[in-house]
């Protein structure tokens, strides 16, 4: 298994902040909704995280830089605790553990020896399989918000880099610039 951190460490913080990262995490946010709905407080241990319905697969086709990761799988693991509070607000207190891994059956050597004859260049049959993952990025939210759709904000905002209290902070969790 390649793991990508070690042999591209600036790539990945890259691959962190491109948009196909955050553009799913809305999953983490809707699963702790979901968990809510009739009730004031529901928590998971690490060790019963969410794996399954949070998952995402990023498309980078499109994206110049990654383009041949093609549709991978990111996983979007998740566990703590929220609690709706009297005042209507929520204590959020969740960690979500995000990691690339991709597995590549498909693969075909290229025959590029200077010694062939025939199918200099080509595929042919027979290739490894290859597979890459990245070291899990955790990110820890523990904050009161005014409404679980803020989660969603504050983890982009974790993957990215972006001060909370800055202009695109707020606008990314709370879709209002607040002067």
């Amino acid at each position: 298994m390649l793991v990508l951190d070690i042999v591209a460490p600036k790539k990945v913080k890259t691959l962190w902040v491109m948009p196909e990262t955050s553009e799913n995490v809305d999953k983490v946010t809707n699963y702790w909704k979901t968990k809510l709905l009739n009730r004031d407080s529901f928590s998971l241990t690490k060790d019963n995280r969410e794996r399954d319905l949070t998952i995402a697969n990023p498309d980078f086709t499109r994206n110049k830089e990654f383009y041949s990761f093609g549709n991978t799988t990111l996983f979007q693991s998740t566990y703590g605790s929220v609690t709706k509070l009297e005042n209507g607000k929520y204590d959020v207190d969740i960690t979500v553990m995000f990691q690339y891994t991709d597995r590549f059956e498909d693969v075909k050597n290229i025959n590029n020896s200077s010694r062939a004859k025939q199918g200099l260049n080509k595929e042919y049959e027979g290739g490894k399989i290859f597979s890459f993952e990245t070291n899990p990025k955790i990110v820890t939210i523990k904050k009161q918000v005014d409404s679980l759709d803020e989660i969603t904000g504050l983890l982009k905002n974790r993957l990215k880099g972006i001060d909370d209290n800055s202009e695109l902070g707020k606008y990314n969790i709370k879709g209002v610039i607040h002067d």
